[in-house]
Parts: C-alpha cells; sequence; structure tokens
C-alpha cells in the first residue's frame, strides 16, 4: 500500500483537477442547461465512464506510450479542442437552422440518452487535462 503522503498527494490533486473548470465541467453544464437534468446526468456518466477507461490504459501502461512518444500528448490535445469546436459549433448550426428574423424560445433537440452518454465518453477520453493526471 503507499504511504499516506502519497494517497493524500493524489487525492488533493484529483479535488483541484475536478474543482477547476474545464472541457468536461462546460460539457455537463451545457447539456444541463440546453436539454434537461436528465440529459446532464447522462453526460455525467458518460464522463465517468471516459475515466475508468483511462483509469484501465494507465494501468496497462499508458504513461510508458505517453512518455516514449510525446507527440501523442500534443496529437490527443488537439484532437480534444477539435472535438470540443465540432460539439459547439454543431450546436451553433443547429440553433441558427431553427432561428428567424423574429426571434422565439424554441425546445433544443433532445438527443438520445445513449448519444449523450458517448460524447461525454470522448469529451473525457480527448480532455488533456484528465489524461496527463492519469498518465
Amino acid at each position: 500500500m503507499p504511504p499516506i503522503e502519497t494517497i493524500l498527494a493524489v487525492a488533493l490533486a484529483g479535488f483541484a483537477l475536478s474543482a477547476t473548470p474545464g472541457p468536461s465541467m462546460l460539457y455537463v453544464l451545457s447539456r444541463s442547461m440546453g436539454q434537461s437534468r436528465y440529459a446532464g446526468l447522462a453526460s455525467a456518466l458518460g464522463l465517468s465512464l471516459g475515466g475508468v477507461l483511462l483509469a484501465v490504459a494507465t494501468a496497462l501502461g499508458l504513461a510508458a506510450i505517453f512518455e516514449r512518444y510525446e507527440w501523442i500528448v500534443v496529437t490527443l490535445r488537439y484532437a480534444g479542442s477539435a472535438y470540443l469546436i465540432w460539439l459547439g459549433a454543431g450546436m451553433i448550426l443547429n440553433a441558427s437552422k431553427s432561428s428567424k428574423v423574429i426571434l422565439k424560445v424554441h425546445a433544443v433537440e433532445n438527443l438520445s440518452f445513449s448519444s449523450i452518454v458517448w460524447q461525454g465518453v470522448w469529451v473525457e477520453l480527448l480532455n488533456p487535462k484528465t489524461v496527463l493526471f492519469f498518465a
């Protein structure tokens, strides 16, 4: 078992990373505000599954791969940024398609539970802050 100092350091670092705003927090917030509390919970579930996948990948040697091939971290950073931009642009384009000259309030298109969960998984897997923490 690791020393208590190591456990406390990891727990404190994990708390600090969770408390700071980032792509994951913004994703849950946008889904909750744009669709519903149910969608926010689905996105949080997807983020959790992505975190579990990162933990498993780390246990299988992800850090060693990142240490040997540094370009993967840079690629991951750009892929994560591109994915979040793609999600945001899609939301903006869908909103602008239904907008008229006269401003009206329209219901947000509800996505299925599974698509929200998968989006959450990808947001977490492509989040450089989370990947670097695990690695």
